[in-house]
């Protein structure tokens, strides 16, 4: 920050250090205290003054007076560190207005342009030829690799589309020299498409081993914003009784061009929310749910997420269908790539398999795989006939009838936030939710106090 715009509580504190230099990341002076050090006063700037997060002044002794002191000595009080009523800036003069968020049209427009000057490497053609997309669908998808040193050239090519409108586009920001794509994601880039087939945002799939292993191409900090992302295929018709949901875009690529329903992809298992406008816009009838069939038996806060979906989507109206398979694939995409066809449960069938009134001891589906969050006895899954040998006894478990984590006694916004961290890590919702507890306990202290009712 200029120090000729600093707020006035800040000019107020520094002009009563007339010898405050500038530091790195702040300002040095000499401390006031008359017992500092020895009692024979600051031979050397040691106190730090800094900006908290909130604008409030920070006061720091190197060598330990306390700040209360450091106050005292220039004559401050502690609500002198904080701006005050007094200090309000002016009502900013008329201006002009702030430039309008680009319309669909022009981000389609930018982003097209952007792509246009990219180019598909044969690494991540031969990967989507594998995931089970042809040459054509390749082509009309628009996927491309974006590396480092393509950034400005992809940039430079949205801003001949659109002119300064590039810059109101979420994932384009000047650069040192010119436009250029902001962050250091690089990989597969995936479009994401709206339901009339323009590009509204662009995802890219990074390499092996770099996290996050998705990445939504964004402004950073203070740029324009995304939500509602919700990827709808190209070809997708307008209007359907059935459509299938899944996780992911590319999986919904794959869905649709492999399977025989239309797909629509949500940005995460948790984050089905914007889907449902959607499908109402569609005329949909009955939505098939699609989650990774493993981790909806395997990961609780998967199966919790994938329950809520079911619940909204009853509640809106609409007509529930989950697809469930067995074996070595694991997302819908990669059973349709290779040929193969889900199951689909309908009414009771499906509250059972995500266990809905499920009784003490009652597995949530015929064969749920084993794991820490399972504590149900596992039985083991039929492999054939009458005439096949029965497969290895599971061990009993220790606690059949473990409760549930009463995450729905949290305020609302806490318990969501407590599935969608639960369902990023893939682990029960208990363990956010009791470190949510410890954090609310150690804000409370002794703030309040719980007294046992008589009797």
């Amino acid at each position: 920050m200029d120090d000729a715009n600093l707020p006035p509580h800040v000019r107020r504190v520094l002009d009563l250090f007339p010898d405050a230099r500038r530091s790195a990341d702040g300002w040095l002076v000499h401390c006031p205290c008359p017992d500092h050090g020895t009692g024979g006063g600051d031979q050397n700037p040691s106190v730090k003054i800094d900006l908290r997060h909130d604008g409030g002044v920070l006061l720091c002794c190197r060598t330990g007076c306390r700040a209360i002191d450091i106050l005292d000595a220039v004559g401050l009080e502690w609500p002198d560190l904080f701006a005050g009523p007094a200090d309000a800036p002016p009502a900013a003069t008329a201006g002009p207005p702030e430039p309008s968020p680009p319309d669909a049209a022009t981000r389609h427009q930018a982003y097209t342009a952007a792509l246009a000057a990219l180019t598909l490497s044969d690494a991540h053609r031969d990967a989507l030829r594998r995931r089970g997309l042809s040459d054509g669908a390749i082509v009309a998808g628009g996927y491309r690799t974006l590396r480092n040193v393509d950034r400005k050239a992809a940039a430079a090519a949205g801003f001949a589309a659109v002119g300064d409108a590039l810059f109101a586009v979420p994932g384009f920001v000047p650069g040192e020299y010119g436009p250029t794509v902001h962050g250091t994601a690089a990989g597969l880039v995936v479009p994401v498409r709206d339901a009339a087939g323009r590009v509204a945002a662009l995802k890219v799939r990074q390499a092996e081993g770099r996290e996050p292993k998705y990445y939504l191409v964004t402004s950073g900090t203070g740029g324009p914003a995304l939500s509602g992302l919700v990827h709808v295929p190209l070809g997708t018709p307008a209007s359907a009784g059935t459509v299938r949901v899944t996780e992911g875009e590319l999986k919904a690529d794959v869905a649709a061009a492999r399977g025989d329903l239309p797909t629509v992809g949500a940005p995460g298992v948790t984050q089905w929310a914007h889907a449902l406008p959607v499908l109402a816009g569609m005329g949909v009838k009955t939505v098939v749910v699609a989650f990774d069939a493993p981790d909806v038996r395997a990961k609780v806060p998967v199966r919790e997420a994938c329950g809520s979906l079911v619940a909204a989507l009853r509640d809106a109206g609409f007509g529930v269908e989950l697809e469930d398979w067995e074996g070595p694939d694991k997302g819908i995409d990669d059973l349709l790539a290779a040929g193969g066809r889900p199951r689909r449960l309908t009414g009771p069938e499906v509250d059972r398999h995500l266990g809905a009134g499920r009784e003490p001891g009652e597995p949530s589906n015929p064969w749920p795989a084993q794991s820490p969050s399972a504590t149900w006895p596992v039985p083991t899954p039929p492999v054939g006939g009458a005439e096949d040998p029965p497969g290895p006894t599971p061990l009993p478990s220790i606690s059949p009838t473990r409760m549930p984590f009463p995450v729905d006694a949290f305020p609302a916004p806490l318990a969501a936030f407590a599935r969608a961290v639960a369902a990023a890590v893939g682990c029960p919702v208990d363990y956010p939710a009791a470190a949510m507890l410890a954090v609310a306990g150690a804000a409370a202290g002794a703030a309040r106090a719980l007294r046992v009712k008589a009797g």
